[in-house]
Parts: C-alpha cells; structure tokens; sequence
C-alpha cells in the first residue's frame, strides 16, 4: 500500500511473510483465535515485535479529504479490497477498524472488486477514499487494509457492484461455480495492512500529487512536504514542517 507507505515495507521481514496468508499455515481451519489486525501472521504473532505495535511512518491529510490507495497485490485471487481507521496508535483491535470503514469517493460504497487480471499474477489497484468528515487524529490513527480472496468462496453482493461474483463465479480465477458462499461451507484468505497516518480537521477534495522520490521509490508527496533526489525531505509550501519515515 503506497501512499501511505504500509507497515508490511517499513518494518519488511520483522515478523511478516508475503505468502504466510496471514497465519493460516498448514493449519487452515483454526480453532481459535486469528491473525494480526495489521498482518502479522497468526502462527507467530509476537507481542513485542509485531506489526500492529510498530510505530511506522506518517502521511498527513485532512478531514474529509478524497485520498488515494494504490495497492500492489503479489497474487491475484480475485476478491474485494476494504479499507478502515482505528483512532488509535496502539492497542488495536478489529472491532476499533470495524467501527469506521471508508467508502469509496466514486461510488459511495465500502468494498473496491477485483474484476481485472489473471489468477498467479501480480495484481495493483489505485482506490480513491473519502475520509470522514468531522473526524480528526492530530496525534495519529492507523489505516487498515483488508484484501478478502474469492477463489475459494464469493459474498453476497450487488451486481453493479461487484460483476460476476454476484453469480458466485470468479472470473480472475477461471472459476465457473457456482462457488460457495464465505462462512456458509467455504472458506476464504484475509491478508491485513496497516499505515500510519495524521488526519487533520481541516477538508479537502483532491488527492495528494503522485510521483515518487528520487533512489527510494518513495511517494513523493509527504506531509505538504516533497522529497529531493537522495529521499531527503524539503519543506513544503509555507514552510510545512515534513514528515519522514
């Protein structure tokens, strides 16, 4: 997820795998408990190292700002992408990111589908989201990605919404169904990010420029701020102070 860069990048290989599915494992029914709400792995979720407690970089917006996601996804299944705010920092739990999930700015709706590509390759997306409007963090929340595959299983859905997974069949996939429904006999993947993030209580409508900095592939939008040729951080206008990662 870049902008804003994901915790999965700025903390890579801490105690995150890229094909762990977020702790399924061998094990692919658990009996209890479930993975990191920012993606650690649920086999190996450590207190003390783990992604949802990593105090990872902040992109600065503003209170009812129309911001864009773009989301790299290493295999295409197919599927919806959803995306929430915690207000906190830490201490985070899914029923906090369940209690404010965005909608998208062109339809007004929460889920973004997957209705492009082919099942085994990389897959990317650019989502704009409206944030909130009255809702301020000026000392930090975190932004939850949730990718929700469908090739094993589909959820109900509009079908001007999300296409052909209304008739339960996955065309990413190959998949003709009907598949089952998710919860009801199949079982599907859920791979969590996270980024850190400022929302001032101010508004706005556009998305932050795009571009990126210089040797580190940066975005090169930072806080009002952009980034020189080595990813240094250079004032913005007004004389912004800037945000590093």
């Amino acid at each position: 997820m870049q902008p804003c860069r994901s915790r999965n990048e700025a903390f890579f290989n801490g105690n995150w795998y890229a094909t762990a599915g977020n702790g399924l494992g061998p094990v692919p029914f658990r009996r209890a408990g479930s993975p990191g709400v920012c993606g650690d792995p649920y086999q190996e979720v450590s207190p003390a190292t783990n992604i949802a407690n990593f105090p990872g970089p902040v992109t600065t917006y503003q209170s009812g700002q129309v911001i864009r996601a773009n989301v790299r996804l290493q295999v295409n299944h197919g599927g919806r992408i959803t995306f929430r705010l915690c207000d906190r920092r830490s201490n985070l739990d899914q029923g906090c990111f369940n209690a404010r999930t965005l909608l998208r700015a062109d339809t007004g709706r929460p889920h973004w589908y997957i209705l492009t590509g082919s099942f085994g390759t990389p897959g990317s997306a650019a989502i704009d989201l409206r944030l909130p409007s009255g809702f301020s963090c000026p000392n930090g929340c975190v932004l939850q990605m949730e990718y929700v595959t469908y090739n094993s299983c589909v959820e109900p859905c509009a079908r001007e919404d999300c296409g052909f997974y209304a008739d339960r069949r996955n065309q990413i996939t190959g998949q003709a169904g009907p598949l089952d429904f998710c919860q009801a006999g199949g079982t599907h993947e859920i791979f969590l990010n996270c980024a850190d993030v400022v929302i001032g209580g101010g508004s706005g409508t556009t998305p932050p420029p795009g571009g990126v900095c210089g040797k580190c592939n940066l975005p090169a939008w930072q806080g009002g701020c952009k980034c020189d040729s080595n990813c240094g951080c250079l004032p913005g206008t007004g004389g912004a102070p800037c945000d590093k990662w």
